[in-house]
Order: structure tokens, then C-alpha cells, then sequence
């Protein structure tokens, strides 16, 4: 993205990117906490103006900080650890498109629209949510570690593995006089056994997940280019990624639509198959796997956010509602 008003100071750099308007920065700090794509890294102020967020910028720490400025524009603040110089003008790019990743500010609002409208559903979807814009996991890697991780089991354990394999496998800094763990890499995970695993209170089965996809990842670089992934068919990049040791149909959509993220794909599920169809069928048992992609096919290359706001729909939440948050 195209960065203005560069400025040091310090170890800091910053600049400021503008997204394609309707945009409102606290709506979609807000679904980012409200959908679950937020994170133990993610700092998020009362006001919902603010995103502080630790992170590898060409694979070395720094902490990101987005906050809200006039209109469409957004300040991207990047710093180094305590006693290390001044980001470079490359790691303020990076940080850039990060949050451009993130939040989709480069989409054309007014082609989603166009994409998705057209008929009864798909009218009451732009009705309802339009222009709310959707908010995405941190980065694909850390999308399919929450998935892993995180299945089937409470939230306070979820938290407590989270924070162990960052402490153990992650990479440290330091911002400011506090300490951040960063999130493990396939690579860092490479060197976890098992049984080390299963004493750190994560079960047999993810224990031999997280050693197993890590080195798939690692072993394959061109079939899991994540950054490649997003203009990839988004069909064929869900079947790649189910080819994942743990990873099953609902998160291999998952991934490719909220962590790659990619634009074009509709997740296939109870929740999405009782939305449509009683605009598209006699019935929800007539559906199959095939017919319902079929279906959500007039949604592209915008599948993804007709997803969104079907989401955002069953679980009664509005455009209007996101704003007033």
C-alpha cells in the first residue's frame, strides 16, 4: 500500500495508509474482537481506535500500532525492541500490508456490493451489513495454530497452551521495559517432540499434530506459499490445506478464508447452509457439498464476504450495530 507522512523518531517509524472508503476503523477493531479473529498478541484500547500488536516483520520482532486518523486514514506506527535502531522504510511496508491483510483496506466496497446483490438473498446481506468490512487472523500460520490448538477445549486451557508454546518455542523482545512472546514459526516448531509436548498438558493428538503439519509446511514452501495461496482458485487452495495432519474440512476454510485471507471463499457449515436455504431450496436437507458451492458460486469473486455477512447475519449482528460499538 501506498504510505505518506513518513516520520523517525527513536526506534520508531511511521506513516499513514488510507482504505478504500466506506471505512471505519473502529468497526472493524471491533469484529475483529467480536468474531474471534483477535488473539493473545492483539491489544485492542477501550475506544476501539487503537491495534498494538507484537509481531516478526521480515522475520525479526518489532511491535506494530494501527490507530484511527481523520476519515479512511490509518497511522501505522512500527518499533523496534528496547536498544535496537529505527525500522527501515522496508519493515514499514511490511507492517503496511499486514494491515491491509487484516482488514481488506484495499477492496473495492462498491465491487462487493455489485457482487453480492442480485438477487432476494443476496440483496437483504448488502441491506443488512453493507459496508461493514471484515476483519481477519493475524496471518494463515497463526489461523491454523489457533484451529489446532484451540479444538475442543475450554477457552482458559486454549489460553494457557497458547502462552506455553509462545514462551517455550517463540522468540522474545522486549518493547519499551515489557517482555513480548512471539508466536512460534513452522521452523521453531520443528525442534518440539511429543512427549515434550504432552508434559506441557496438550493431548496425545495435538501433540502429534503440531510436529507433524510444521514439517509439511516446512518440507512443501511452494504448496504452502501463503502469501501466493491468496490469488490461487480458493477451492483448490481449501483442499491443499485439508491435506494438513489435523486440519478438516470447516478449518481448512477457515484458514484459507480468514488467515491466508482469501476473497473468493464460502464456508460450507450448519450455521451458512440454514442461512441460504430458504432462498435457494425446498429445504436444508437438499443440500449436498456440491450444490452448495454451486449456490454461493454467483457470489464471487466476493464469496468470502457474502460469508461474512452471513455470519454477521445469523448471529444478529448489523453494520449499525459495529459502528455504534
Amino acid at each position: 500500500m501506498e504510505i505518506t507522512h513518513i516520520t523517525t523518531e527513536n526506534n520508531t517509524i511511521s506513516g499513514i495508509i488510507t482504505a478504500t472508503p466506506p471505512f471505519d476503523f473502529s468497526q472493524v477493531v471491533s469484529f475483529l474482537e467480536n468474531s474471534g479473529a483477535d488473539d493473545r498478541l492483539d491489544t485492542v484500547d477501550a475506544d476501539n481506535a487503537t491495534l498494538v500488536r507484537p509481531m516478526l516483520l521480515d522475520d525479526h520482532p518489532h511491535r506494530v500500532t494501527l490507530s484511527a486518523e481523520a476519515d479512511t486514514d490509518i497511522r501505522v506506527t512500527v518499533r523496534t525492541p528496547d536498544g535496537e535502531d529505527t525500522p527501515s522504510e522496508d519493515i514499514l511496508h511490511h507492517a503496511a500490508e499486514w494491515a491491509n491483510h487484516r482488514f481488506w483496506l484495499d477492496v473495492d466496497m462498491n465491487a462487493v456490493k455489485d457482487a453480492i446483490g442480485g438477487d432476494d438473498y443476496g440483496d437483504m446481506l448488502v441491506d443488512t451489513q453493507f459496508p461493514a468490512r471484515p476483519a481477519n487472523y493475524a496471518s494463515a500460520w497463526e489461523a491454523l495454530l489457533i484451529s489446532v490448538v484451540h479444538a475442543q477445549i475450554y477457552p482458559g486451557l486454549a489460553q494457557k497452551l497458547d502462552d506455553t508454546l509462545a514462551e517455550v518455542y517463540g522468540r522474545q523482545a522486549t518493547f519499551e521495559g515489557e517482555k513480548a512472546y512471539l508466536t512460534p514459526r513452522p521452523f521453531d516448531l520443528l525442534r518440539a517432540f511429543e512427549d515434550e509436548l504432552r508434559g506441557m498438558k496438550f493431548s496425545r493428538q495435538k501433540a502429534d499434530y503440531l510436529t507433524t503439519f510444521p514439517q509439511t509446511i516446512m518440507d512443501n514452501p511452494k504448496d504452502y506459499n501463503f502469501v501466493s495461496m491468496r490469488d490461487e482458485d480458493g477451492e483448490e487452495v481449501v483442499k491443499r490445506l485439508k491435506e494438513l495432519r489435523g486440519v478438516g474440512a470447516w478449518t481448512s476454510q477457515n484458514v484459507a478464508m480468514r488467515g491466508l485471507p482469501h476473497k473468493d471463499v464460502f464456508i460450507d457449515e450448519k450455521t451458512t447452509r440454514k442461512a441460504i436455504a430458504p432462498f435457494y431450496y425446498r429445504n436444508e436437507d437438499e443440500i449436498t457439498k456440491g450444490n452448495f458451492q454451486k449456490t454461493v458460486a454467483r457470489f464471487a469473486p466476493y464469496r468470502s464476504f457474502a460469508c461474512y455477512y452471513t455470519y454477521m447475519h445469523h448471529f444478529g449482528m448489523s453494520e449499525s450495530d459495529e459502528s455504534d460499538n
